[in-house]
Order: C-alpha cells, then sequence, then structure tokens
C-alpha cells in the first residue's frame, strides 16, 4: 500500500490499466501506442501517484500525454530516417538540354546553250539526147535531138538558242532533347569525429516521454509500511 498516496499497481489493479489516461493520446503510429503504455507503467509501477484521487491522476496524466505527445511524434518520424553515420555529401544535379538546329540550301543554276547553222547549197545539171542534129544548142554549134538544164540555188541559215533556269531549296529541321544526371556522394573530415557526432544523434524517445511524466507521481517507492500516527513512525514488515 502506498504510504501518502495509492501506488500505480494499486490504481491498476482497482480500475484497469484502460483507465490511467493513456488510450487516446495522438501518437505517430497506433501500433507503438501498447509498446509505449508498457514502457510507462513498467516505469511507474510502483510509485505513488502524485495526485489526491484517481480521477484526478487520470486527468492529469490524459493532459501531459496531450500536451507532449505532439513534438514527440515529429521526433519519432525523423528518427525513423535512415541515415548514414559517414555520408556527408550528396549532391545529385539534373540537367535538361533541348537544341533546336535548322539549316536551309538555296541552289540556282541556269545554263545557256546557243548554236548557228548555215548552210548553201548549188546544183547545176543538163541532160541531153543526141541523135541527128535537130535543134542547136547554140547558135553557132552544139546540136542535139533535146537537151534540159537544171539549175538550183538553196541556202538555210538557222540560229537556235536555249537556256534552262533550275534552283533547288532544300530545307532540314532537327529537334534534340536529353537529361543529364550528375550524383556526387562520399563523406569529408575525420572518421572518428563523424562517428561520434552521429552517435550524439542516437535518442531514446520512449524514456524521454518517461522522463517527462516524473511530474506525475510523488517520486518516492512503496515500502508496503503502515505509517502509525500513535507511534509516529513506520512498522516496516517482518524481514526489514
Amino acid at each position: 500500500m502506498g504510504s501518502f498516496t495509492l501506488t500505480l499497481e494499486e490504481v491498476i489493479e482497482m480500475e484497469g490499466e484502460d483507465s490511467i489516461g493513456l488510450s487516446d493520446y495522438p501518437i505517430f503510429d497506433e501500433s507503438h501506442r501498447p509498446v509505449l503504455n508498457k514502457k510507462i507503467i513498467d516505469h511507474f509501477y510502483n510509485q505513488e501517484i502524485g495526485q489526491e484521487t484517481i480521477s484526478m491522476f487520470r486527468l492529469a496524466m490524459k493532459r501531459k500525454m496531450n500536451e507532449i505527445m505532439p513534438a514527440f511524434n515529429q521526433q519519432y518520424e525523423l528518427s525513423a530516417i535512415k541515415l548514414e553515420a559517414l555520408l556527408t555529401v550528396n549532391v545529385e544535379s539534373t540537367g535538361n538540354n533541348t537544341g533546336n538546329t535548322t539549316s536551309t540550301n538555296n541552289g540556282n543554276s541556269t545554263s545557256t546553250t546557243e548554236g548557228n547553222t548555215t548552210s548553201t547549197s548549188d546544183a547545176k545539171s543538163r541532160a541531153v539526147a543526141s541523135q541527128f542534129p535537130q535543134n542547136s544548142l547554140k547558135a553557132d554549134s552544139e546540136y542535139a535531138t533535146s537537151a534540159q538544164d537544171n539549175i538550183s540555188d538553196s541556202k538555210a541559215v538557222g540560229d537556235s538558242t536555249e537556256t534552262q533556269s533550275v534552283e533547288n531549296t532544300d530545307t532540314q529541321a532537327v529537334e534534340q532533347a536529353g537529361t543529364s544526371i550528375n550524383k556526387t556522394t562520399g563523406y569529408q573530415g575525420h572518421q572518428p569525429e563523424l562517428i561520434f557526432a552521429a552517435r550524439q544523434t542516437i535518442v531514446n524517445i520512449d524514456l524521454e516521454i518517461i522522463y517527462a511524466l516524473d511530474t506525475l507521481f510523488m517520486g518516492v517507492w512503496s515500502t508496503s509500511a503502515e505509517y502509525s500516527r500513535a507511534r509516529n513512525h513506520y512498522d516496516y514488515p517482518l524481514g526489514w
């Protein structure tokens, strides 16, 4: 039995574990609630509550947990981040490269061909048939039965000019896009110092919560001795 008030053990025996104000405080992960509650109960199990009645203790516990748990929940979430003790440099850069290229080729070509052609032909022919002379070809000589003179004169002149013009246009457009990722990891500094600094960051959050609840208890342990007002001292059980 408690010397001044009731021990947490006695409160739980009378009211049960669910009635000491640990059932509805905010917590980062509901699965951790029974783990934390058991640690709190085991730590203060033999200590006397710091309030006059169980209902006052229940209210004080509930109020205290609602006040301190929002900050501790953030610590829980931060502690869940996996960190490498010797990693001090972790830089990643991402670059996007986009380019447009347009090329245009213009070409003009012109060819001209000029030609002059001149042809001249002269032709003369005579056909003479001679039997007994009957007709005179000339006044004083040359007789023939018949005679035929053919004279032809032809001349052809030609000029030719040929012009050819060709225009060529060639346009090409090229679009390029790419992504480059550069990552640098490692550490800078003295390894033992980095390890020591990493050890300093290790925190037992459950134990810090328990320490924050110290004000709810008397800070004394029960000896199971009964206080005798008549003799003004404690009567300890046999064996003490």
